[in-house]
């Protein structure tokens, strides 16, 4: 189910890059540069990132977002992956108040994580611990959920400042958090917050 939502919401947002924004005096395109920090509840650790978004503006209240991002600090106590590349596609809107605008934002994506910088210490155990099942690289399935407010301090900049949850699909079999044993896969919660300043075009 989620895949498939991901899926639509992909096709929807690229299909919106075609049409035009609503009114001739909205400027479509906007992009921006900011940091982010996501809070990876499985490993009680905090990861701090920079990113760029183009966006194009459907309508009035909707608009589509391409993002793309890099965390480059260590994850994890035992560190387990030395950086974070993240790739999103979506879509964000909500009422408008004047020229700025509360949103509701939905991004599927993926974060890829890059192999441990050094090598850790794992237990020849089955299943491994998460953090070791992740020490090799992985490409997680990720999907954004959030809301915040755009601001437009003048005609050609904006500030988004967003909060939300980032939900990554871990694979397993693996020990999650807790001794928690998982076969499959895992859906894990992480606390996600950005701001981010940019032109609009």
């Amino acid at each position: 189910m989620t895949l498939r939502l991901g899926a639509a919401v992909v096709i929807a947002a690229w299909a919106a890059t075609v049409a035009g924004p609503a009114g001739a005096e909205e400027r479509a395109w906007a992009a921006t540069v900011g940091a982010s920090w996501t809070d990876y509840s499985q490993f009680d650790d905090t990861s701090f990132g920079l990113d760029v978004t183009m966006s194009r503006r459907i309508t009035s209240w909707l608009a589509a977002d391409a993002q793309l991002g890099f965390s480059p600090s260590d994850l994890g106590a035992r560190a387990f992956s030395g950086s974070r590349f993240e790739g999103y596609l979506g879509l964000r809107g909500g009422p408008r108040i004047g020229a700025h605008q509360l949103f509701a934002a939905i991004r599927p994506g993926f974060v890829s994580l890059s192999e441990a910088s050094e090598p850790i210490f794992c237990l020849a155990i089955f299943p491994p611990t998460l953090g070791c099942s992740l020490a090799d690289g992985e490409t997680l399935f990720a999907l954004q959920l959030g809301g915040g407010l755009e601001l437009v301090p003048s005609e050609s900049s904006v500030v988004r400042v967003e909060a939300g949850s980032l939900l990554l699909k871990y694979p397993g079999p693996a020990i999650a958090k807790g001794f928690e044993v998982f076969e499959d896969s895992l859906w894990s919660h992480n606390l996600r917050l950005g701001v981010s300043v940019g032109l609009r075009f």
